[in-house]
């Protein structure tokens, strides 16, 4: 839902001597703005030690590695993400104006001085005291040997309600579902206990304080972690057993049905915005309509599909194992990478380093299981 939040820069940033304070800019990506807020403490020797938030990716705390401010001048690199920043404070201190780097790629970058600490205002997230109750819980899925750790929550009141299962999309999330500062899932649970309606909702397994290996598994093993959810709810005694059902997002609305197709305790499904098409269209569709908000030729783009389909069939061969299919994604990209001018390279932000690492997430059989 829509929220007003505290704007990205202050309107008057504010003056003030030195580097140490609360800092906040916004990086533009390719049409996105990347909110980044910057905490810096001076120590007593005179040094200096930082953190910095990726706002708009939920990513907090992470760590500078190096930090100087010396001549007017900030310095400062985190290792962590291969990134650095360099920029000259004005004349009254409210601003930090200069280039961010990172990936081989240098962006603009100012950090403008505010009072306190950047916070997001989420005005939708429930607040205590809460008219429901709300369990730390876990449950097993044998098959796989693994606890998952959720939230069970419950109305007021006695009886037997209507519960929902939620399943996350894709990638590690945890049982809110946090992303770019959201918590839809924790939200959407809060509105159906205040309609006596319960709920569970779990960190996925390698993620939170669930068990398991995330990248090393598939979406049908996913689909058996909300089974043995839906096994859990049957359990409980404030769960009515006619009306279970499932909310999947994204990923989860497929693996959703899929629990749904033969486990006959399901009762409904609600999902939301599911896959409605093969995973290897819909990821193609997906990146052509990314190249053309970013004014990329038609031409150009049709080119880089021709390799995405290329590199989309290996993905899909089950006879190749995972070592042979990440050879094989290195030396297709070598081959592509010298079909294309340096200058269609920098309209497409073709960053290696970011490819590569991306060949171990394509490669893994969470990936593989998607594209099949």
């Amino acid at each position: 839902s829509a929220t007003k939040e505290t704007p990205t820069v202050p309107r008057k940033p504010i003056p003030g001597e030195g580097i140490a304070g609360e800092w906040v800019g916004a990086l533009d990506v390719g049409g996105i703005q990347l909110r980044l807020a910057l905490h810096v403490s001076k120590l007593e020797e005179g040094n200096f030690k930082a953190s910095l938030d990726s706002i708009d990716q939920g990513a907090t705390g992470i760590t500078v590695d190096t930090i100087a401010f010396e001549n007017e001048t900030l310095n400062f690199n985190i290792e962590r993400i291969r990134g650095s920043f360099k920029g000259t404070i004005n004349s009254d201190g409210s601003a930090v104006v200069g280039t961010w780097t990172q990936g081989g790629r240098d962006l603009s970058l100012t950090f403008d001085r505010i009072e306190e600490a950047f916070t997001l205002n989420r005005p939708q997230e429930p607040q205590a005291p809460l008219p429901y109750r709300s369990e730390e819980i876990t449950f097993r899925n044998e098959s796989a040997n693994i606890s998952l750790a959720g939230s069970f929550v419950t109305p007021e009141g006695e009886g037997r309600f209507p519960t929902a299962l939620f399943i996350t999309g894709s990638g590690a999330q945890d049982r809110d579902e946090s992303l770019m500062g959201h918590k839809p899932f924790l939200v959407i649970a809060d509105y159906l206990a205040r309609r006596n309606i319960a709920s569970l909702r779990y960190d996925d397994r390698g993620f939170g304080k669930s068990k398991g290996n995330h990248m090393g598994s598939t979406v049908a093993d996913f689909a058996k972690d909300a089974e043995a959810g839906i096994a859990y709810l049957l359990s409980r005694a404030e769960v009515d057993p006619d009306a279970i059902g499932i909310i999947g997002h994204s990923e989860g609305g497929l693996s959703g049905p899929i629990v749904a197709s033969t486990n006959n305790e399901v009762d409904f499904l609600v999902l939301l915005a599911p896959p409605g098409e093969p995973l290897d269209k819909l990821l193609a569709r997906q990146q052509e309509d990314m190249l053309r908000i970013q004014g990329i030729e038609q031409s150009l783009i049709e080119r880089t599909q021709k390799d995405q389909q290329r590199d989309i069939a290996l993905i899909k061969n089950r006879s190749i194992r995972r070592a042979e299919l990440k050879k094989k994604l290195v030396n297709s990209l070598e081959e592509a990478k010298t079909t294309y001018t340096e200058s269609e390279l920098k309209a497409l932000k073709y960053d290696e380093a970011a490819v590569k690492q991306n060949i171990n997430v394509v490669s893994s059989p969470w990936f593989r299981s998607l594209m099949n």
